[in-house]
């Protein structure tokens, strides 16, 4: 049966839950043609007095914002539909606004009230014997878990979702279940669980209305690949990747291909090859500011000047790349540049100076290895009790067959009708921890993440997404939209004179003034080291000065462990405000952008608007 999504739709369309669904399965390709559709329909049932009808346009378009970031009037809706749901006595339209709620609290990084919200949504779920919300909370449920590192519990309530999903052939569920468990189990470096699972995810989703997922799964697939060291297999599934993000013209997707694409040149011997990629790339990392990329796409490029023989050069880039390397906190990228710089120092002929960074990377393999050799005994040990769990199982299984029979007999006998739900649920408990820690994923599945993690805020992807979506609307509407670029001032000398946890404290501390500072339209975002972008819609030159004096004001009533009282913490911000020739949002981001340097420039602690 066909359901019409327009204007023709008759009542009996509107009776029917597949046209519902129909709709909200429209979100994933325009959710704001979905947010046009359901404002229309939640009016029009509003002024018939069709109460059920209008819930359940209310639920659609919950679902709809909270895809589109609008987290404020999600949250009214919901709480709305969640206030009168109880009345028309739809179990079904409850649990769709309580999975919406969860999203929401995810969104926000509330993970213990998802862990709670899931759990009191899953007793519910389970009551009216609803498999699919059952698999949506558990899901929910993991997430949460995951996120606050009981990864144990995490992958129970996964692999549990999981089999509930397949068992009811629940496809679009089943593409998240699965890729939440391939990213635990990378995490844990166990590539090979990883990989299958990622590969299974492949198979649950359109590749042809999904390129951008089907982009990042094949991006995944071809970096553990090269962790396994099968670099046939890995450039395969990283051009397929490459030819998707080409298609999206997606610079920052097609410039993390062509890194990887980097590596395998250059541990296959063609130095000419793996410097073409990084020229590709790590201009376009640059550009965003993704420093972590940036770092190591200039280890890779001292690496490639050092095997063609240029070692002086190779040298000098790696000192300069000392202090960057040292930001990471990554065991195996410092184990990588220290090997590198013994080479420099050898082939340069500086023995005394490729002795002692020998060593260096000698005594940091062996602290890995001590550190590693811990974890391996708790994989042991984790091995061991799943064994346990699984024989506990099994016998629970079949005490529950007899007691089926037992009712079973009672029936025949005695006439009655019992109703028996038994659920088993197996609890598989696999954390593996690998002998030697190996590369970690240079992507770091940016793009599936919103949030950055140090702060909470939202990360430079998700900013700029919803900055292009303001724009867009600003375009269309005629409404103003002003963007303002802020950079904290000096936050260099923070770090080098009070330490790295110091400086941490302040872009933490800088992050909690903006959300109890700017107004609720508006949207923050960390956009790379000290540098933030923040979105203002139908902001005046006033609305813009105001928010600067206030992040400023509260900014600077904050104590900030680890920096003293009297060492003002400031910022500069450059703003400036949509113009009727912009074509993108880069075209204001590039105004602010210069006017934070004038800012800056003459003295600091201020703000710069563009000029109009």
């Amino acid at each position: 049966m066909l359901i019409s999504l327009d204007s023709h739709a008759n009542d009996e369309d509107y009776q029917s839950n597949e046209y519902w669904q129909t709709l909200a399965d429209r979100i994933k390709e325009d959710p704001n043609l979905v947010i046009e559709k359901a404002l229309t329909l939640q009016q029009k049932f509003k002024q018939d007095h069709q109460s059920y009808n209008e819930l359940q346009a209310m639920a659609v378009l919950s679902s709809a914002l909270v895809a589109t970031s609008q987290f404020d009037h999600a949250e009214m809706v919901i709480n709305e539909g969640l206030a009168r749901v109880d009345k028309e006595g739809s179990s079904m339209l409850k649990m769709r606004f309580l999975r919406e709620q969860i999203l929401l609290t995810h969104e926000r990084g509330q993970w213990q009230q998802v862990i709670i919200l899931s759990s009191h949504a899953l007793a519910l779920a389970e009551q009216e014997n609803m498999p699919q919300m059952i698999a949506h909370f558990l899901h929910n449920r993991s997430r949460g878990l995951r996120a606050s590192s009981q990864n144990q519990q995490a992958l129970a309530d996964m692999l549990a979702a999981y089999q509930i999903a397949k068992a009811h052939d629940m496809r679009l569920i089943l593409a998240e279940i699965v890729n939440s468990i391939a990213l635990v189990h990378q995490n844990l470096g166990q590539f090979d669980e990883a990989i299958h699972y990622f590969k299974e995810a492949l198979t649950f989703i359109d590749a042809d209305k999904d390129k951008f997922g089907t982009s990042i799964l094949l991006y995944n697939i071809g970096t553990l690949y090269i962790h396994k060291q099968d670099l046939t297999q890995a450039k395969e599934y990283l051009q397929q990747s490459l030819a998707l993000s080409l298609t999206l013209n997606d610079e920052i997707g097609v410039a993390y291909v062509h890194s990887q694409l980097a590596t395998i040149a250059y541990n296959t011997g063609d130095y000419q090859r793996a410097l073409n990629h990084i020229e590709q790339s790590l201009p376009v990392f640059e550009q965003a500011k993704i420093y972590q990329s940036i770092t190591l796409g200039k280890l890779n490029l001292a690496k490639v000047t050092l095997a063609q023989g240029d070692h002086q050069r190779a040298l000098n880039m790696l000192l300069a790349l000392e202090n960057d390397i040292a930001n990471l906190n990554n065991d195996t990228h410092s184990k990588g540049y220290l090997l590198a710089l013994a080479r420099s120092y050898q082939k340069s002929r500086l023995f005394q100076q490729a002795s002692e960074q020998y060593e260096a990377a000698i005594a940091h393999i062996e602290q890995t290895a001590s550190k590693n050799n811990k974890e391996s005994l708790q994989k042991i040990q984790t091995q061991m009790n799943i064994q346990h769990e699984q024989q506990k199982t099994e016998l629970l299984k079949k005490e529950n067959e007899l007691q089926k029979q037992r009712i079973a007999q009672q029936d025949l006998r005695q006439k009655l009708v019992y109703l028996v739900a038994t659920t088993v649920v197996v609890l598989i408990l696999v954390i593996l921890v690998i002998l030697f820690q190996q590369i970690r994923s240079r992507r770091k599945f940016l793009r599936l993440a919103l949030s950055d993690e140090l702060t909470g805020a939202p990360n430079r992807r998700n900013i700029r997404e919803k900055g292009a979506v303001m724009f867009s609307q600003a375009k269309t509407n005629a409404t103003e939209l002003a963007v303002a670029v802020i950079d904290l001032d000096n936050f260099k000398t923070i770090n080098d004179n009070f330490g790295h946890e110091a400086g941490d404290n302040v872009l933490k501390a800088f992050y909690q003034a903006c959300k109890h500072s700017i107004r609720s339209s508006d949207n923050i975002g960390r956009i790379g080291g000290e540098e933030w972008l923040l979105i203002m819609p139908a902001a005046s030159e006033q609305n813009i000065t105001d928010a600067f004096k206030r992040i400023r004001q509260t900014l600077s009533q904050q104590q900030i462990a680890g920096v003293p009282s009297t060492h003002p913490v400031t910022f500069s911000m450059g703003a400036a405000a949509i113009k009727p020739d912009d074509k993108k949002l880069d075209d204001v981001i590039r105004r602010a952008d210069s006017a934070v340097y004038k800012a800056k420039a003459q003295g600091r602690d201020q703000l710069t608007l563009a000029a109009i």
